[in-house]
């Protein structure tokens, strides 16, 4: 999926195109509709362009390339993942061996060799990071994640179908997320191949409409996995992040704060649309809070925002508040 970005559209390409057995494709979603993209995917043999003639989102893009996609997997990158050497035939390897439902990252490292990520973790309250960020040494082989992560990951594309694909009123952020609890629930897996190695150009930015699309996709998402048993047994816990990101976007500023009350006031607009998703997933769900639980984090993620000092100092001093609600989940759901 494109969006404004020749430069890294063609250093992907570039990387991948190697890589491609005779049956393979590539699908180039180019949200914003640009000439670059156009002659860069003209200028691969093996690569087709969508232009839906608007921008869909990360979610909405992808849906689409599945849609149009032939083979029997799909592999959904960012435009600026640079795949390495062998990158696809680790991923292909993996997916082999993959049980129904599965969703496979791959390692993606940043452009000085540190890890970005070996998938998603997840806390209870719905923030993700990155599984990893920062290390110097990555794991190898596969093994299981919480979440995958967006920015590279393979799957079935009838498997991909059956989940019903990227929810698209997660515009952007988050939507990786979503997808790998709904796996979950549906009695599926997320795994990383640990081999399968990637550049990503990854920077932490951290804007007002970022907030603002992070906050709206975070409480549609606890309300559309969590039922309401859990939801009560959590409240102190997702209340007190509720104050904490009240007051980080305080601290950032009036846009910063502006967004986060607009992403309050956009999903209690559209509460219908995300109670009726609710209702379809709760409906389809074959395994218990207990299990979802069990993949999320109770400590919740503070270093990046706050940084190394305060993050870590904070994160300890309120690490009660947070675990005793996570707790509490996990013993009334064992009855």
């Amino acid at each position: 999926m494109h969006y404004a970005d020749p430069a890294a559209l063609r250093a992907c390409l570039a990387a991948l195109t190697p890589q491609l057995a005779p049956a393979d494709e590539i699908l180039v979603v180019d949200n914003a509709g640009s000439p670059e993209a156009a002659a860069l995917v003209a200028g691969a043999p093996q690569a087709r362009l969508l232009s839906p003639g608007r921008n869909l989102g990360y979610g909405g893009g992808n849906n689409l390339a599945a849609r149009a996609a032939r083979g029997r997997y799909l592999l959904i990158l960012n435009p600026d993942v640079r795949p390495t050497a062998g990158f696809l035939q680790h991923m292909a390897v993996a997916m082999d061996f993959m049980p129904p439902l599965a969703l496979v990252t791959a390692t993606l490292l940043l452009p000085d060799g540190r890890v970005n990520a070996q998938g998603n973790d997840v806390s209870y309250a719905g923030i993700t990071t990155c599984r990893g960020l920062g290390d110097r040494h990555h794991r190898l082989g596969t093994f299981p994640v919480p979440a995958i992560s967006g920015a590279a990951f393979a799957v079935r594309r009838a498997d991909f179908q059956s989940l019903g694909g990227f929810d698209e009123q997660f515009f952007l952020y988050l939507e990786d997320t979503d997808l790998s609890l709904r796996a979950l629930m549906l009695g599926g897996s997320c795994w990383c191949a640990g081999d399968a190695l990637a550049t990503h150009d990854y920077r932490w930015r951290f804007s007002p409409e970022k907030q603002h699309e992070l906050e709206k996709n975070r409480l549609q998402l606890l309300v559309k996995t969590f039922r309401r048993g859990t939801l009560v047994a959590l409240s102190p816990g997702l209340f007190l992040v509720e104050l904490g990101t009240l007051a980080y976007a305080t601290l950032r500023g009036p846009a910063h704060l502006r967004a986060k009350l607009r992403a309050y006031a956009l999903v209690a607009r559209g509460h219908r649309s995300v109670r009726a998703r609710r209702r379809r997933l709760q409906a389809a769900r074959l395994v218990g809070d207990d299990v979802i639980l069990r993949a999320c984090r109770w400590r919740i993620p503070l270093r990046q925002p706050l940084g190394p000092l305060v993050g870590t100092a904070l994160a300890g001093l309120l690490a009660p508040a947070f675990y005793l609600p996570y707790a509490a989940a996990r013993v009334l759901l064992k009855r």
